[in-house]
């Protein structure tokens, strides 16, 4: 969905970090004519683009400081089925990354099985029972965030300004500790 994608790219620009868009290996080269251009979702929109910066399989988790997962319906049927996207996230848990997920994003975080039982979570309120098969914490916020697991998850769009802040406060708490972002 376009505002999942584009609010929390451009609030995180706007504030000085270095964001790259990463997509699956096939659908970088689904169009040879048009490499890494990706298909967004808007409701009622037609053409709707974005170019990616790279492949999953080019990318290091040692590079990065964050990973988003966005919802939209179909985006993470698609990402929770793709071997190397569970893997970077994954690798991402296990470095102990700040890890993002909005409205039906949480469902790529359930397909990586490296969150323990009891990981506060919330998401849109038709995956929460999904959710809670998978042994997370259902919590009807707008956003929460789950210190042990450096988790933060959001309902949905309509709460992409608290989302965005809180990605921002907790990035900004790992810089004070002397890391880099």
């Amino acid at each position: 969905e376009l505002p999942e994608f584009d609010i929390p790219v451009t609030y995180l620009q706007d504030r000085g970090a270095l964001v790259d868009i990463l997509t699956q290996d096939w659908l970088f080269d689904y169009q040879p004519e048009a490499p890494g251009v990706l298909v967004l979702a808007q409701w009622l929109a037609v053409n709707v683009c974005v170019q990616a910066d790279k492949k999953i399989s080019d990318a290091r988790v040692q590079d990065y400081d964050a990973v988003i997962t966005i919802g939209g319906a179909w985006n993470p049927i698609i990402l929770r089925n793709d071997p190397p996207i569970i893997k970077f996230i994954t690798d991402a848990r296990s470095e102990k990354l700040l890890i993002a997920s909005i409205c039906h994003g949480p469902q790529v975080l359930i397909s990586t099985k490296v969150f323990p039982a009891d990981t506060l979570a919330t998401g849109v309120d038709d995956i929460r029972i999904d959710l809670e098969n998978a042994g997370f914490q259902f919590l009807d916020k707008p956003v929460v965030f789950d210190k042990d697991k450096r988790l933060v998850t959001c309902k949905g769009p309509d709460y992409l300004e608290e989302f965005c802040k809180e990605i921002s406060k907790r990035l900004l708490e790992v810089k004070s500790k002397g890391s880099s972002i």
